[in-house]
């Protein structure tokens, strides 16, 4: 959002947590990986096993929805660079996800409204097309809303929250 979509993303997030979605330690999660294009939108490939499914051959639709929240989060950090946090997420699911599938997943900040910063996403396919569009707003995590949001924290989440600040802002 600053105009500058063409810098290196901030530091990688899943460095500082056991993320289900981006963490590359958790061997339950989905480990994504992201990228960034020139225009600001930011892509993750996703092909997922059995292990995600809800009917056989068929992706359960709360899985979907960590995969675009996913993405939408990591498009907003890398436009505000500032860490955020989901306060609305609406899905459209058009097809099913199927299981084994490649998909890719992109998001877009569309606009930002002071600490609020609305985005879309969509998850498609080479051979189905759009499968799930989303829309979403993160709220931004600037260090003093941090602080006051920490108390009551286990101090093992306090303390990757400081690790991670230090080093995004």
């Amino acid at each position: 959002m600053d105009g500058d979509s063409h810098r290196a993303p901030p530091p990688d997030p899943a460095a500082y947590g056991n993320c289900f979605g981006c963490a590359p330690g958790n061997v339950r999660g989905l480990r994504l990986t992201f990228r960034h294009d020139e225009a600001g939108r930011i892509s993750t490939d996703v092909c997922l096993g059995r292990d995600f499914e809800s009917f056989p051959g068929i992706i359960h639709g709360g899985i979907v929805a960590t995969v675009l929240d996913e993405v939408l989060a990591r498009a907003s950090l890398h436009a505000c660079r500032l860490p955020s946090m989901t306060v609305g997420l609406r899905l459209r699911y058009v097809k099913a996800t199927r299981t084994g599938q490649p998909y890719v997943a992109i998001a877009e900040v569309q606009s930002r409204d002071g600490d609020l910063v609305r985005l879309t996403g969509r998850l498609e396919s080479a051979t189905d097309g759009l499968v799930a569009v989303a829309d979403a707003t993160f709220m931004l995590l600037d260090p003093a809303r941090m602080d006051a949001a920490r108390q009551g924290l286990p101090e093992e989440t306090l303390e990757s929250f400081k690790r991670y600040m230090r080093e995004v802002t």
